[in-house]
């Protein structure tokens, strides 16, 4: 998996968000360094799993309904 900020391949621990905004799935994924960075992305109160193993590349996590947690 590439990082949404910088582009680069992820080494290292995942930080990674699927959720639907404005009716859109959007994914975002970052690295331990750009996850404290501000993006395009910021702007929304998104919720991270952070996954320390490498992910077989079929693998799939779950997307979350961010309604369900912010009003």
């Amino acid at each position: 998996m590439s990082c949404t900020t910088d582009g680069q391949e992820i080494r290292g621990p995942l930080y990674h968000s699927r959720c639907f905004i404005n009716h859109e799935e959007v994914e975002v994924n970052h690295t331990e360094k750009t996850i404290l960075e501000d993006d395009s992305y910021s702007v929304n109160p998104l919720i991270f799993f952070r996954v320390a193993r490498p992910m077989k590349k079929e693998a799939k996590l779950p997307s979350i309904d961010l309604e369900k947690y912010y009003k």
